[in-house]
């Protein structure tokens, strides 16, 4: 059986956090059932927050901070060195708890600029879309008309910008699997020759190896109808990332269960999803009745 990989503490606070935790409690002789009994979880948890699989909480933080105190003030008093101790316990109070503060900030104000970060990085993104054709098989005069639709302050930067990341993504090696609704097929767009030029691009891009695109047909009740979803997996460790549609615009979650559970929810509508050879006879049906 091979051995988990260590996170990129580059990629993340998160994962600064996960390497900083392995390498104090390898500096400090503990194993991982003592530093467990200290965070009041087993060894097989330590393992999960130091590979990045779980986040240390808060709690959890605050019960490290007062052992790592406790333990420093011990040490220098038995070295003779008591007049340290207040000082060093300061310069040391809530380190732990201070990190998962801030690694919990950038989780939710810096979102977007992650988001784009880690979805240059995955090496296979699955994705479901109820509304729109995902974008990264659009068409530029398709994603004008979406992007257009939400109101942006500068939409044409923003068309410069997803026709660039289309092309990284044609000449990279990236997999896309995607999942649409059939009613993208024929969602209004305001020009029948945009939405025709569309489904004859999906046709085009759904013959390539690095592209999946499968339909869920009209009249099938599933999970998907909340919104739209991707989950993005990494080939250097990573633990998969899954970015999603919320109640104020999207989010990015990092939280494992939680990434488990959309990865669960694609698998599921890809179970009610037509094959690729009935997803492409599909598309043609549309576009021939357009």
């Amino acid at each position: 059986m091979s051995e988990l990989a260590y996170p990129d503490p580059a990629a993340s606070l998160w994962f600064l956090i996960a390497r900083e935790l392995h390498e104090f409690r390898i500096v400090l002789g503990l194993t991982g059932s003592e530093l467990g009994m200290i965070l009041g979880v087993d060894k097989a948890a330590v393992s999960k927050i130091e590979h990045g699989k779980l986040r240390l909480r808060p709690d959890q933080a605050r019960l490290l901070d007062a052992w790592e105190r406790a333990v420093l003030t011990m040490k220098l008093a038995e070295g003779g060195r008591a007049r340290l101790v207040s000082r060093a316990s300061a310069l040391s109070a809530g380190r732990w708890e201070l990190m998962v503060f801030h690694a919990g900030r950038e989780n939710s104000d810096d979102w977007q600029e992650a988001y784009e970060k880690h979805k240059e990085r995955a090496s296979v993104m699955r994705a479901w879309e109820p509304v729109w054709v995902p974008g990264l098989m659009q068409t530029p005069d398709y994603a004008r008309k979406v992007i257009y639709a939400g109101f942006p302050e500068n939409p044409e930067k923003l068309l410069r910008e997803r026709m660039q990341r289309q092309e990284r993504f044609l000449n990279g090696s990236q997999h896309l699997w995607a999942l649409i609704d059939e009613d993208v097929l024929s969602k209004f767009t305001g020009h029948p020759e945009v939405m025709r030029a569309q489904l004859a691009h999906l046709l085009e891009l759904s013959a390539l190896d690095k592209i999946g695109l499968r339909v869920i047909p009209r009249g099938r009740i599933h999970a998907g109808f909340d919104g739209a979803f991707e989950v993005m997996h990494f080939g250097d460790g990573t633990p998969p990332m899954a970015y999603t549609e919320a109640a104020l615009g999207w989010r990015l979650v990092r939280d494992v269960p939680e990434v488990d559970s959309f990865a669960l929810r694609y698998d599921r509508l890809g179970q009610l999803a037509l094959p690729e050879v009935a997803t492409r006879d599909l598309i043609t049906k549309h576009l021939e009745t357009m």
